[in-house]
């Protein structure tokens, strides 16, 4: 039976483990890193959250140091820290300490490796300790209310919300490319493989199309993965295609409560005109959030001016061709018919 050695455990597997040729991974590692990889982006997030709180003492940065640790030898074993039970940590820890040495998933310059260290490098009992406060901790403020918060004070903060000279849609684009560079990547990917299926020899590939079909896989990553909006009061309807780059959609999403006392909460904190209105927030925040795809976009379509020799400039535009809101003390609903098209 033909074997090939998996790049992230160092060890000789059946080819038939493997997840695919190309990836050298076996099936074992690539489950554990997706495990580490998840944990390791909510941890990371609740490190931001405790910095924009001047909350990220000594004290918790050691216990979140104890905590991804615990992450590297317990998502070797294929188990998610930040979701078993206690007595299954227990468990774990009652095994690791029968070990002479523990074999640890690292990331380490930009890929995954497995290293093995003598059981007194881990504190065992200090993580046994640890984990239940801040397994709570950290899945709490990844929940969609916190990270909401977080969203509008950094928009907030960094552009008092203002619409003029696009200084609301600059920061949003910077918060889309750097807040989870990953998941933007993936939507990047996403969006320009998907067009070369729709591309013909000597034409722009039919964007408007590919839009027409994955609108709402396209638009629910972005707003709900990328973004921190609720999937559950969200919607995309009335897809429209009128030429190969000119595509319509129609928005709508509703403000809770939670999410309009932290938009107040914002605009009292980062505002100094004192005339900024709850209303308009919210109906220029979600409307410039739209506008963000245009990042994409725009390099798209340079992309395929390039390949056809067009020399001229290009960017997308995003205009509006029909807007409603309707506020309540318990939400705020705003509605988008937009028209993207090249420009």
């Amino acid at each position: 039976m033909e074997n090939f050695k998996c790049k992230v455990c160092d060890k000789d597997k059946p080819l038939e483990d493997s997840v695919s040729l190309e990836s050298q991974i076996c099936v074992t590692c690539f489950t554990s890193i997706q495990i580490h990889k998840r944990n390791l982006k909510k941890i990371e997030f609740y490190k931001d959250v405790l910095k924009e709180e001047n909350q990220h003492t000594p004290i918790r940065k050691n216990k979140i140091k104890i905590i991804e640790k615990m992450n590297d030898i317990f998502s070797f074993q294929r188990a998610d820290i930040l979701q078993i039970s206690q007595n299954d940590v227990n468990y774990y820890i009652e095994e690791f300490a029968k070990q002479k040495t523990i074999r640890s998933l690292r990331f380490w310059k930009g890929k995954y490796i497995v290293r093995e260290y003598e059981k007194d490098y881990f504190d065992l009992d200090r993580m046994k300790r640890t984990i239940g406060t801040y397994k709570r901790k950290i899945n709490a403020s990844n929940r969609t209310k916190i990270k909401f918060k977080r969203f509008v004070n950094i928009i907030g903060r960094e552009s008092q919300f203002k619409v003029l000279k696009n200084m609301l849609l600059t920061k949003l684009i910077e918060f889309v490319k750097t807040d989870d560079s990953e998941e933007f990547a993936k939507l990047k990917q996403f969006i320009f493989k998907g067009v070369e299926e729709y591309y013909e020899e000597g034409l722009i590939p039919n964007i408007s199309l590919f839009f027409h079909d994955n609108y709402e896989r396209l638009f629910s990553t972005l707003f709900t993965k990328i973004l921190p909006f609720d999937i559950r009061r969200i919607s995309f309807s009335y897809p429209r295609v009128n030429s190969r780059t000119d595509f319509g959609l129609t928005f709508f999403y509703r403000y809770n409560a939670i999410e309009l006392h932290a938009i107040e909460d914002a605009i009292k904190r980062h505002c100094n005109d004192k005339k900024t209105k709850l209303n308009q927030v919210c109906k220029f925040l979600f409307l410039n959030n739209i506008k963000t795809i245009t990042l994409i976009l725009d390099d798209l379509l340079l992309h395929y001016y390039k390949i056809l020799k067009i020399h001229s400039s290009v960017r997308s535009i995003v205009n509006v061709l029909n807007s409603n809101q309707k506020t309540t003390k318990r939400y705020n609903e705003v509605y988008y018919k937009i028209h993207m098209r090249e420009w």
